[in-house]
């Protein structure tokens, strides 16, 4: 008996001795402390964001017109899974923004935000009662948020200004010419952000 247990001291003391000299597990450096993501974000980056952003909203904006198309024509189960599938890019959209433009925190901004576009969409489209002004506006304002902002450089107020600037625009546009305004409304939103953080650049630069 006395052996066994000097066996299993033995073992046990050799566990902790290996488990004591094993190296020990690096854990994952967060996005904001790793090299490349102290660099200040270039125009070429920011446009990268901007077409990619792009893209996504291009898809998610026929999704709702989708959407919209099948409810008319009463086939709901079509419509419902049109804005699901919506809904379910809008978080896309924002890694996508988030990552290329190396913003610090692109998952949290993605859970926080996505939601919240969701419903500035819902809540804008019922008041303007169309969709092209709600989708404009829900899209600007999440990427107005997923972008990087340089501190100092890059106002959120000026992003979220333009993007309700654009969505104004859409919905003036749309009374003219709902088709012309359909075509524009998932174009514009990350261009709009884009096109402010190019301006608050070059006012910095003038003043320097």
């Amino acid at each position: 008996m006395s052996r066994q247990q000097g066996r299993r001291q033995r073992a046990v003391a050799e566990r902790k001795f290996a488990r004591a000299q094993a190296p020990a597990r690096r854990s994952r450096t967060p996005l904001a402390e790793r090299p490349q993501w102290d660099h200040p974000i270039t125009s070429g980056r920011r446009w990268v964001a901007v077409l990619g952003a792009t893209a996504v909203s291009v898809t998610a904006f026929s999704l709702v017109a989708v959407a919209i198309v099948e409810a008319g024509n009463d086939n709901r189960v079509t419509a419902a899974v049109s804005v699901v599938g919506a809904a379910l890019l809008m978080p896309l959209l924002l890694l996508v923004v988030g990552f290329v433009s190396r913003a610090s925190a692109p998952w949290r901004v993605a859970a926080v935000w996505s939601p919240a576009m969701v419903v500035v969409f819902a809540v804008t489209s019922l008041m303007a009662g169309e969709v092209a002004t709600g989708f404009v506006l829900a899209v600007g304002i999440g990427v107005a948020n997923a972008m990087r902002a340089e501190p100092g450089i890059h106002h959120r107020a000026w992003r979220i200004w333009a993007a309700v600037g654009v969505a104004v625009y859409v919905k003036v546009v749309y009374s003219l010419s709902p088709e012309l305004a359909i075509l524009a409304a998932p174009l514009l939103p990350a261009a709009a952000i884009a096109i402010i953080d190019s301006v608050a650049e070059r006012r910095l630069e003038d003043r320097r």
